[in-house]
């Protein structure tokens, strides 16, 4: 796929230009007095991560001191210092990585509101529209309803040259692991049957699939690419997802699986899209395109 040639006109000065600190300022206020923002940026969510960072740095300070305590006294009684201070190397790593971690999470949350106002600026310019968040939302098919708690960040929705969604989705899957995928949906000519495609070398590692695919038929579609099925259904899936569009898939650089659900098909990313990244605008908006000219008019 050649990332550069984006059909439309494709207008990403927002992304780039110069924007005001205050006109981010009051875009955020706008959000927040509508209760648009994602949850982790809302006063409650806000609590809970200035909860665990503190805890984290609490627990850092004693196992911190602990060690320290136990140099000391290993010295004092003729032990190993050399093994003394190998564990206090090993908590002193440890520590600089939960603040590494930390300092990322906030600069993430500084920038949180110029990514939602650059994006704003962005679906304007080219007659999109944005939503910066929608909570409690699953997304449609398996691979999108998986775990609890979710949340679609980020929405970018246009209608050429195909109804189509792009965002961030995200939920738990249990309560210390958080899953994180890009997405787009475009819409087709008509109800598929239900599918799910997947890179067959990711299959355990990147992609959890969803056990109910282990009552489906399975299938190879393609180099690397793992097609299950519903019984009977497989031929009719193959009309879809025949090679023209495999191809386009194969080629798009950023790795992706996809689900037939409903007239839509679902695509996949191992993680969220950054959203102000003009490289991966490119990207995106070209395989809309040519999955456009290979699924036939909506």
């Amino acid at each position: 796929m050649t990332p550069h040639a984006v059909p439309g006109g494709f207008d990403a000065t927002p992304l780039t230009e110069r924007v005001s600190p205050g006109a981010v300022q009051g875009y955020e206020n706008q959000l927040r007095a509508s209760g648009m923002v994602p949850y982790a940026f809302t006063s409650t969510g806000t609590t809970v991560d200035q909860i665990v960072r503190s805890l984290g740095l609490v627990l850092a300070i004693a196992f911190g001191g602990l060690f320290a305590f136990i140099l000391v006294i290993t010295v004092l009684t003729g032990g190993s210092v050399m093994a003394a201070l190998g564990n206090l190397i090993i908590v002193g790593v440890l520590i600089a990585i939960a603040g590494a971690i930390a300092r990322s999470s906030r600069r993430a949350r500084d920038r949180a509101p110029e990514r939602w106002y650059r994006m704003a600026r962005l679906a304007l310019a080219n007659r999109w529209t944005y939503h910066p968040a929608i909570r409690d939302r699953p997304l449609p098919g398996l691979l999108g309803s998986q775990g609890y708690d979710p949340e679609t960040t980020d929405i970018v929705r246009l209608n050429r040259p195909r109804p189509t969604e792009i965002g961030t989705h995200r939920y738990r899957e249990d309560s210390e692991t958080v899953v994180i995928r890009g997405y787009l949906s475009l819409r087709l000519v008509g109800v598929a049957p239900p599918a799910v495609l997947t890179r067959s070398h990711a299959v355990g590692s990147r992609t959890r699939l969803p056990r109910a695919l282990q009552r489906w038929q399975r299938s190879d579609l393609g180099p690397g690419w793992r097609l299950y099925t519903e019984r009977g259904q497989e031929a009719a899936v193959r009309r879809i997802l025949h090679p023209g569009l495999v191809v386009e898939l194969q080629s798009c650089p950023i790795d992706l699986d996809a689900e037939l659900v409903g007239d839509r098909l679902m695509l996949y990313a191992s993680a969220g899209w950054d959203g102000t990244d003009v490289r991966e605008w490119t990207i995106l908006l070209t395989l809309v395109a040519r999955l456009d000219a290979a699924l036939g008019r909506p």
